[in-house]
């Protein structure tokens, strides 16, 4: 059905079916069919072709994904906090030392546990929250990530993935990070939006009715003030007092709202 994902059974990165497709036949699958398939297969399935389905890709099974943070399907999730371990595994994965015996391709496959949160946004997308209070060596993973889609693996290669980084932060931390000369590379690969706080109230009327309608409470009464008495105060929090002598809070928050009633 239309918008559906699937992927290969089993894969803890939810792992493109069609990548199982050889370098060699790609381009005459994109000349007959216009399909261009791009990306290479993780560690742990290419290391199950070849032991379990001897490589034969038609017995691959492939089961239909449904990304759920929750379940950890397709969108990751990472909370910088300062200060911060610089452990690079929980980005990247980490890796079961009792099983790194035998050739790379062995290895990789056995070893990795691919349990990163790079590696469960894979085909989907990770969210850094508080992106800058992360330690650098963390932010460095993300390079590779952003200009080569790819997951750097200390000593072990690496793998591709292909999703989209999400990250927020305050101003300050922000600032912080775009005068850094040492960041510039990943800086040069960021696509900053500034979003403002809100400052009209009926913008927050309107944030809050979608808010209800989205939720198990838009059938619940309210008085008919409530909201926007909610909204009043919420912006009010956000206002400086003006420097105008004569001139209030209240009448700051009037003048952004084109003459609330």
């Amino acid at each position: 059905s239309k918008g559906a994902v699937y992927s290969i059974l089993g894969c803890p990165m939810q792992e493109e079916p069609l990548h199982l497709i050889s370098k060699n036949t790609r381009e005459q699958i994109f000349k007959e069919h216009g399909v261009y398939i791009e990306g290479d297969l993780c560690p742990r399935c290419r290391y199950l072709v070849r032991t379990q389905y001897s490589g034969k890709i038609a017995d691959v099974p492939v089961v239909r994904t449904v990304f759920s943070e929750t379940e950890a399907v397709g969108i990751g999730s990472y909370v910088a906090t300062n200060p911060n371990p610089s452990d690079s595994s929980i980005l990247v994965g980490s890796i079961d030392l009792d099983k790194l015996d035998g050739d790379r391709l062995e290895v990789s496959g056995k070893a990795f546990r691919l349990d990163g949160e790079l590696n469960v946004g894979n085909r989907g997308m990770v969210e850094f929250v508080e992106m800058f209070k992360a330690d650098k060596h963390l932010l460095t993973t993300l390079l590779g990530l952003a200009q080569e889609q790819v997951i750097k693996m200390e000593r072990f290669g690496s793998v591709y993935a292909d999703e989209v980084i999400i990250g927020h932060t305050n101003e300050g931390d922000f600032a912080k990070f775009s005068d850094d000369e040492q960041s510039e590379a990943l800086r040069d690969r960021i696509i900053a939006l500034q979003i403002p706080y809100n400052l009209r109230v009926s913008e927050e009327n309107k944030i809050y009715h979608k808010m209800l309608e989205g939720s198990s409470l838009q059938h619940v009464h309210l008085s008919p003030l409530t909201i926007n008495s909610v909204s009043v105060f919420a912006v009010l929090s956000r206002l400086v007092h003006p420097s105008a002598i004569g001139a209030s809070v209240l009448d700051k928050l009037h003048a952004y709202n084109d003459g609330l009633q």
